[in-house]
């Protein structure tokens, strides 16, 4: 046999050989497209067969985690859908930012997260039947899979109602761990942040403290704001932790003697000067974070985190490492914020002749994280047991979308709406361009819609919405403009109204009639009057939410 034929049969063999070969990638994709036809025609068990089939082919394939999961959790089989989702996170596709939409839980996310979703979902089913000590092991499961400070919030509620007072406690450490700034309180609020009637305590300690301010007693009026302010929800509330902020500015300002900072507070300046001393300059910041969220009153702690970003501006500046205008911004912020709590420090020309030299290297004057916030473009009422669209805003995410007004949001993501409150901490950690689902019931019609959020804009801080907008006049608060489709709009407000009383207060500035409006709640129908050519008008719009 010549050399050239033993060539030309090796070659075809390995042709013949390489036909017969199939890659595991291919077999896993196979018997993944198979077991979803079987799954879709109902044959249950010839699905879960095919999709073992594909996992055990190629283990790495996200899919087959993900499908398998999903059979499992229509089945009501939580925990092995859980145990595959979480397999899926694992696998290098999802840690290369692969994404998974899983019809079974209603979720668009990356795999990363599909098993905390998972586990949510479940604790809520259990929740829901008053199985609360199931809920609880579930709380655990999605805060292991995502250490998301709403299930520590979720698992003490839970445990609360299951009686487990000492696993209630353990969770309550867990809650100080991620927000520093009830720890000072926890002798005195306990469990107080897990309750049903957090809010009305809120309220109550608010009160107390707007009290005990006129009465001139500025340290117990900053205890009590104090109070409230730690029983706020840090990623969720950030809105009226503002507000609170400022009455706790104040009273601490008017205090003679000054109040002392909690020991707590104190450990993080320790350690924060440990870092700055070990060139840690990024640990120095968060640990001067966690002073500024214990103490907010505590100017030191806005200053020091305005020199480490304005350091970490200038490295940036001279290496190329690093977001140079990033830096220099948020500098310009904390020392901003330092300002405005100690305008009579010693140091303030020179704090704000730091604020012109930041500028000058590239920092704006912007609102932190907040151009990043996501932002639908809505704004909501509470209808029954639903939350129904009242308006749209034009060239939004929501109009782009397809939602209509008189839509009732079922779904959002993958979590059930049935309050305004409820959409709004749903909303309120998403981020501009995130991509989320809506289902609505559209005239007895369910209808998903896909939405990219658009940026949370300057004008719309607020969670509440009333739709006008002001300008002072000596001691008179006007209004210049009435928002199309707005509640003020609708209860009959027109501009050049004069403000007279909110609610039956008076309202003295412009500050204090927002300030009234955001401690009000979406539905509230309040009651306000104005002057309009000599005549006083009582009007009772109903406040929506802004999304």
């Amino acid at each position: 046999m010549s050399h050239y034929f033993k060539t030309l049969v090796l070659f075809l063999f390995i042709i013949m050989l390489t036909g017969c070969v199939v890659l595991p990638r291919d077999k896993a994709y196979k018997y993944y497209s198979q077991g979803t036809n079987e799954y879709g025609q109902g044959q249950k068990e010839a699905a879960l067969a095919s999709y073992q089939t594909a996992i055990d082919a190629d283990p790495t394939y996200v899919w087959s985690w993900i499908s398998r999961g999903t059979l499992y959790w229509d089945a009501g089989e939580y925990t092995k859908a859980y145990e595959d989702f979480l397999n899926a996170g694992k696998q290098p596709m999802a840690r290369d930012g692969l994404r998974a939409f899983t019809v079974g839980i209603n979720t668009f996310y990356r795999p990363t997260n599909v098993a905390s979703h998972a586990a949510h979902r479940a604790a809520l089913v259990f929740y829901d039947k008053g199985q609360y000590e199931e809920a609880d092991v579930w709380w655990q499961k999605a805060y292991s899979a995502y250490p998301w400070q709403e299930f520590i919030h979720r698992m003490g509620d839970s445990r609360i109602k299951a009686n487990k007072i000492s696993q209630a406690f353990e969770s309550l450490d867990q809650w100080i761990e991620h927000s520093p700034r009830y720890g000072p309180y926890k002798e005195s609020l306990g469990l107080s942040v897990f309750h049903d009637n957090r809010y009305d305590l809120v309220n109550t300690e608010e009160s107390a403290g707007a009290k005990a301010e006129g009465e001139g007693n500025f340290l117990l009026a900053f205890q009590h704001y104090g109070k409230a302010y730690a029983l706020l929800k840090p990623d969720y509330e950030e809105d009226r932790g503002k507000l609170l902020t400022d009455c706790l500015i104040r009273a601490y300002q008017k205090c003679s003697p000054k109040p002392k900072l909690f020991e707590s507070a104190r450990r993080y300046i320790v350690q924060a000067k440990v870092h700055v001393e070990a060139g840690r300059d990024a640990d120095a910041i968060t640990t001067y974070r966690k002073v500024s969220e214990i103490a907010p009153w505590y100017p030191a702690g806005f200053f020091n985190q305005a020199l480490l970003y304005g350091k970490l501006g200038s490295v940036a500046a001279e290496t190329g490492n690093g977001n140079k205008e990033e830096n220099f911004s948020k500098a310009i912020f904390w020392m901003k914020r330092y300002l405005e709590i100690a305008p009579d420090a010693a140091n303030v020309r020179t704090a704000q002749d730091r604020i012109y030299e930041w500028e000058a290297q590239g920092g704006r004057d912007a609102e932190d994280a907040q151009s990043s916030k996501g932002w639908v473009g809505a704004q909501c009422i509470q209808d029954a047991g639903a939350v129904k669209i009242d308006a749209l805003i034009v060239n939004t995410g929501a109009e782009r979308s397809g939602l209509q007004v008189g839509d009732r949001i079922i779904f959002f993501g993958n979590e059930k709406i049935e309050t305004l409150d409820g959409l709004y901490q749903i909303i309120y950690n998403r981020k501009k361009g995130d991509l989320v689902s809506i289902v609505v019931d559209r005239d007895g019609k369910q209808h998903t819609l896909w939405m990219i959020l658009d940026s949370y804009p300057a004008e719309t801080k607020v969670k509440v919405w009333l739709g006008v907008a002001l300008y002072q006049a000596g001691t008179r608060t006007i209004i210049d403009r009435v928002e199309s489709r707005s509640p003020a709009y609708k209860a009959g407000f027109k501009v050049g109204d004069v403000l007279l009383t909110f609610d039956g207060q008076p309202i003295t500035s412009t500050q204090d009639f927002v300030k009234k409006v955001q401690y009000s709640n979406a539905g509230d129908k309040v009651s306000i009057t104005v002057e309009r050519y000599g005549e006083e008008h009582t009007l009772t719009p109903v406040l929506v939410l802004s999304i």
